[in-house]
């Protein structure tokens, strides 16, 4: 039997239940759960942006770290250089030795500074390349353009890795452009807007989600507003494509309509 991660929506605490169960309680605040299709995408969703966000946290403390372990190793080499000059200003007849061994030396630190440069470059432009890629499949093209185009690399990093990050640039932002000068698509909407009023709207979500539409909205209106306090919750009052409050069954828009969808506290 699978498990699978999800959050509590009580408690937010993290929770790995049986992937076949539809209902559950928290063994936190023993709230009881009943989870949906629509519901378990969310709830993975959560759990795939904390990983990143945690992925991206843990790269800033490695960085972090070997810039201190950097700091660190330069000054036990800057002391070992004047235990050089030191001993060289000691032993005159070694001075030979003694210059050979700290050119040897010099070449080894601005060895080991320039590799610590390129590996951090390195990681930061490959957190910047993992957010624009996802962004790009979870079809948010316009954030994914942004962060693509701020992908750049400076000299501290070898022109043979350059040369790859240049390439992958191009072909994640040449992929991204493509999607986003795809033509929109029209769709017909399945009932008319009346037909989904006093419904659940996670239900209403879903339902125009697979019909296609990419842009959808849910606002959230307490009873106050509405004028009574008796009203059950979670229930759809409004709906609207593109501004359109009474549309009809079959009429069409494009798939990238703004749809709005408001529902009862």
């Amino acid at each position: 039997m699978k498990l699978e991660s999800i959050n509590c929506p009580n408690c937010n605490s993290l929770l790995e239940v049986e992937d076949d169960l539809d209902m559950f309680f928290c063994k936190y605040c023993g709230a009881k759960v009943i989870l949906d299709n629509k519901e378990r995408l969310k709830a993975k969703e959560r759990i795939r942006r904390y990983q990143r966000d945690e992925n991206i946290k843990k790269l800033d403390n490695d960085v972090k770290n070997r810039e201190i372990e950097y700091k660190e190793r330069v000054e036990v080499l800057k002391e070992q250089n004047k235990r050089r000059k030191q001993f060289l200003n000691s032993f005159p007849e070694i001075i030979l030795c003694v210059m050979t061994f700290m050119i040897l030396g010099g070449w080894g630190l601005y060895y080991l500074v320039g590799k610590i440069k390129e590996d951090n470059e390195d990681k930061r432009v490959q957190a910047l390349y993992d957010v624009a890629t996802e962004y790009y499949f979870e079809g948010k093209y316009e954030s994914a353009l942004q962060v693509a185009n701020q992908i750049k690399y400076n000299a501290d990093i070898s022109e043979s890795k350059a040369g790859d990050w240049k390439r992958s640039k191009a072909t994640l932002i040449d992929s991204i452009n493509k999607e986003i000068g795809k033509k929109p698509e029209l769709i017909q909407v399945a009932e008319k807007a009346s037909y989904y009023e006093w419904k659940n709207y996670k239900d209403v979500e879903y339902e125009f989600q697979r019909m296609g539409f990419r842009n959808i909205i849910t606002e959230r209106e307490n009873g106050d507003s509405l004028g009574t306090m008796l009203m059950k919750a979670d229930l759809v009052y409004e709906i609207s494509i593109d501004g359109d409050m009474s549309f009809k069954k079959g009429a069409e828009f494009y798939d990238n309509a703004m749809v709005v969808i408001r529902y009862t506290d």
